[in-house]
Order: structure tokens, then sequence, then C-alpha cells
């Protein structure tokens, strides 16, 4: 480093008198990848910021290493060493770092030790926290330095979930466009933070917040960067990851939750302090275990569809050859299986399972506008050919009662390999036995067979049974629950526009003024934020409704006993 060297010589009375220094970084640019960093020192080189006035600085690390160097030769496996530590890179020019100088071999090494927060600007420091903006209280970034006279600090008064904000206005940073479309806005225990430098007098936090991606390469220029903050103060006690999109992943005590959210919300997991755990997805749930799927509730378990249930048993059964469930071994065909024959009839016998079982304690109700009980099977299955499988069975210890407008019974009987099997109707009664029509009774057979000890053939009408009338079915109770939409997603993608209400609130029952038309004017009319705050809602057997809006789930107790 020649040109090191000579700075060196030509300050050399000023580097005697002491090893550590206040710099600025000028140049971030290193071809050794190393973060080396050039560093202007003024108390060294006073107002001179030329290349050969400034200290070639070595980047340092908290933690940093590597396994040691292997006398093996270089191709050999052996020889690769193993790198660990921690990274942070290196700060945008303009930074404030203080720089120690080593002296190595009567060689002075400059290092940075440590980086100072630009004087007044760790607001957003590590959790992007609110303040009152243009607005209304958003995640907000720093105070425009050009701004007189401003306030730097922040108060926050806490209300239950809600927390009130007093600062002088601020800019909103990028991420408040994401926690609108999370359904988060106004959310200040999942959504918006507290947690700030700038939030008290030695604030309680700790954390890293990165400085976000470049905009459009430009270095002056971020997105909002990664949060990692765990903060410490009683009404705010959390540990918080969040990417700058908005993925997060919360763990929050003072409101005993713990929350999951991808970036677009339309899907969250939260288990809250009662046990309670809430899943909500715009797209599919998907569970499968290789083992069993276990579902216990020891008060009700209620399963609702917006449109159809379906329950199969399929009879996939495991692979012969995939004794230890390693491949999932699923397999529908089993004349395609690719099976050792030797082993064919246990694969068969094997296969044949796909039962479903429903038993009530108390009682079984089945109830639908129509309703089948279908034990068909495939004309080609041997089943079908050999007659042993296709029955319905009915065994009631009490009566069997059916009322029907019209009721059909038919015996259709079925062909074998041996021939016609006739369909059978076979009614036994060990009491009475009656059979009464208000109009025509017909009774037609080849052969007709009366078998009793008295047969008595009358042309009068004995007085029938009282029948009681059909009557619509009684359904499973239902309760009304709000019901937020998810009406955020539309294309193109809504943006908040500058009209009434100043802050676009999700979940107000207010129109919030989103989205445009395909000519970019303000839509009409505008999107409704919550359509079933007021009149909205559906009639529902579930006891609890996760909604896309986490904090509107929240207040949905489920019902007890």
């Amino acid at each position: 480093m020649p040109s090191q060297i000579k700075t060196e010589q030509k300050y050399l009375d000023q580097l005697e008198t002491r090893q550590l220094w206040f710099g600025t970084i000028e140049q971030t640019i290193d071809g050794t990848r190393m973060g080396r960093m050039k560093v202007h020192i003024p108390d060294i080189t006073g107002a001179n910021k030329g290349d050969s006035a400034l200290f070639d600085c070595k980047w340092s690390s908290p933690f940093a290493g590597a396994t040691q160097y292997s006398s093996n030769p270089a191709n050999s496996d052996a020889a690769t060493q193993t790198s660990y530590g921690m990274w942070m890179r290196p700060p945008d020019p303009g930074t404030q770092v203080v720089v120690g100088l080593i002296m190595i071999k009567a060689q002075t090494i400059p290092v940075i030790l440590s980086c100072l927060f630009h004087e007044n600007r760790n607001f957003m420091v590590p959790g992007i926290p609110s303040s009152n903006t243009e607005q209304g209280p958003n995640p907000s970034t720093e105070i425009n330095a050009n701004k007189a006279g401003a306030n730097m600090n922040v108060q926050y008064t806490h209300k239950g979930d809600s927390v009130d904000v007093k600062s002088d206005t601020r800019p909103v940073s990028k991420i408040a466009d994401n926690l609108f479309y999370q359904g988060l806005a106004d959310d200040f225990v999942r959504g918006q933070s507290t947690s700030g430098a700038r939030r008290e007098d030695n604030s309680e936090v700790f954390g890293i917040l990165t400085p976000g991606n470049r905009k459009d390469g430009n270095p002056t220029k971020r997105n909002p960067g990664h949060q990692f903050v765990m903060d410490d103060k009683s009404t705010n006690n959390l540990i918080r990851l969040r990417t700058g999109q908005g993925m997060q992943f919360l763990l929050n005590d003072t409101h005993n939750i713990i929350y999951i959210i991808n970036k677009t919300g339309t899907g969250y997991v939260e288990i809250d302090g009662d046990g309670n755990i809430d899943i909500f997805g715009k797209g599919s749930f998907n569970v499968r275990t290789m083992g069993d799927l276990n579902l216990r509730a020891d008060q009700n378990v209620n399963i609702e569809a917006g449109q159809d249930i379906n329950i199969k048993a399929a009879n996939n059964s495991p692979h012969p050859y995939d004794e230890t469930r390693g491949l999932g071994g699923i397999v529908d065909d089993i004349d395609a299986a690719l099976i050792n024959p030797l082993f064919a009839a246990d694969f068969i016998k094997q296969n044949n399972k796909g039962s479903v079982n429903i038993e009530g304690h108390k009682k079984v109700v089945i109830k639908g506008k129509n309703l089948e009980l279908d034990a068909g099977i495939p004309m080609d299955s041997q089943a079908f050919l050999e007659g042993t499988d296709g029955g319905i069975k009915m065994t009631a210890v009490g009566p069997i009662e059916t009322s029907s407008q019209k009721l059909s019974m038919t015996a259709l009987g079925r062909v074998s390999p041996s021939g016609q099997v006739p369909g059978d109707i076979y009614m036994l009664s060990t009491g009475a036995t009656e059979l009464r029509s208000a109009t025509t009774l017909t009774t037609g057979a080849m052969i007709t067979d009366i078998q009793s000890q008295k047969v008595d053939i009358a042309t009068n009408n004995t007085p029938p049974r009282v029948q009681m009338p059909l009557k619509a079915a009684d359904y499973i109770k239902t309760n009304k629950k709000k019901l937020t939409l998810f009406g955020f997603d539309v294309s193109p993608l809504p943006i908040p526009i500058p009209t009434q209400p100043k802050k676009q609130v999700q979940g107000s029952g207010l129109p919030t003024g989103l989205g445009k038309d395909t000519d970019g004017n303000p839509a009409t009319p505008p999107l409704p934020a919550h359509e079933g705050t007021v009149i909205g809602g559906v009639h529902t057997i579930v006891s609890r409704m996760p909604q896309p809006e986490p904090s509107k789930s929240k207040k949905d107790k489920p019902f007890k006993g």
C-alpha cells in the first residue's frame, strides 16, 4: 500500500499523539471483498479528502474465524478450510467510524473498530417504529435533516392493544404498505411497532436493522431492511424477526401470542394465550402424514365447507417392498404396481382396505337435500363377478321408520358366469305385518303363495293409522359470524391514493378509496374495506372464524360447553 505509507509519513506527527480516531467513510468499493473502506480522518489530514489523504482501513467483526491451515496438498479435500463468524456489511459512505491505528512490524495498520450513529439518526433502529405521518401513525423514516427545530423523539401511550403516538411528522416507511395489505395497518401487536432507540431514555430495545436493498442500485436510497428485535419493555416485551417486505415471526410475551405471516397477508398462523390456534390461508391448507392423522376435541368438532365436503378411504396401500414406509409407497393400481409375483396374493389381501367408520354415542344424524347410499363396485372387478361385495346392511335394536313422498324397492338380481341370479325380496316379521294403501294395492307374481293359519279377505276398509305429515328437517344450529373479505387482491395491485380518508384503514367498515381503473383513475365505487362489519357475515356452525385481518379474529371467542 504505497499511498498508505506516504500518508503515514506525511502525517507522522499527528499519528504519534494517539491510536484511536474518529473518521468518516468516503469509499466502500473493495476489490478484495474483505470489507475494506477508505476513511477520512480530519484530525489527521484536515479538510483534504483526496485519495492520497484517505486511510485504507480493514473491517472488523465481533466474532470471525476459520479452521486452521492444513499441510495437505492443495488439491486434497483435507486441505479445505471452513469459515465462520458474524458478517455485517460495511456501512454506507458518510458514516462516522472509530478507527484504531495499530502498529505491526513498524507499519501502522488502520482498523475500523466500531461505527457511530449519525447525530439524532437512530429512530428507525431496530424495529422501524411508528410516528405521526401525513396519513396518521405509521412506520416511519428519519426526519428530513433540513427540517430545522424538529423534535427527534416520540412518545407512546399504551391503551390495551392500541397505542397513542405523539411526535413530529415524519415520512412514511415503505413497509407501511405491506402492513396495510396484511391487514395490520392499525395493529400495534402484530403490525406497527414501538421498538426504537428513541422511545425512552436508554431504550429497552436491542436488535439489528439491516440497511435494505438499494433502490435501482443507488446506495443513497434504500428499501426497508430486515429486522431482528428483542424488546425488554414491559408493555412491549417481544422478539420479532421481520423481513423488509413484511414476512414476520413474532413471539410476544406482553400479549401472549406467537404469530407468523407471509408478506402479502394471504396466510398466517397465530397461537394465543387461551390456547386458540388460528390458521388462515387464502389458498389451500394441506396436511399429509405417513402415519396416522389424529384430530381430537374434548368439546365439539365442527367441520364446514362453503361448497363441498369430500371424505374418502382411498385404499392406497403401502408398496410391499417399502417396509419402513420411507417412500410413502402409495399404490392405486394393483395390476400396474411393480411387485414380485410371489407376493401378489399377500399384496392383494393387504390392498383390500378403505373403510369409513362413523359412530355416535347418542345418535348419528345425516341430513341433506338429497341423500344417496351407493355400494356399487366396478363391473370389471372380481368382486362384482363373484357377487361378494356391494351390499348395504341396516341393523337396529329399535324401530326403523321410513317416511317418504314415494317409496320404491327393486331387487334386480344380477348376471354371474354361472347364469342369472334372481333378485329376491325377503321380509320376515315375528309380529303383525301390515300393507296399506289409500288407493290401490297391487301384487303380481308368476306364483303367489300365501301361507297362514287364517286368511281374511274383506272389502271393508279399517281406519288407517294416523301418519304425521312430512316436514322440513331441522338443520344444525348456526351462528352469525362477521366475515372480513379479502378485498385487496385486485389487478392492478391496489395502492393508497391521495384522497379522503387520508389514512387508508383496512377494517374500518368504510370505503378506503383503494384501487385504480384501467385508465389509472380512482376506482368507482371504491373497494369496501370490511364488508362484514355492519351488515355482512355468514351463518356458520364453526365457533371461531380466522379472518384475513387477525385482529378481527382475536375478538371472536370460542363457545364454551
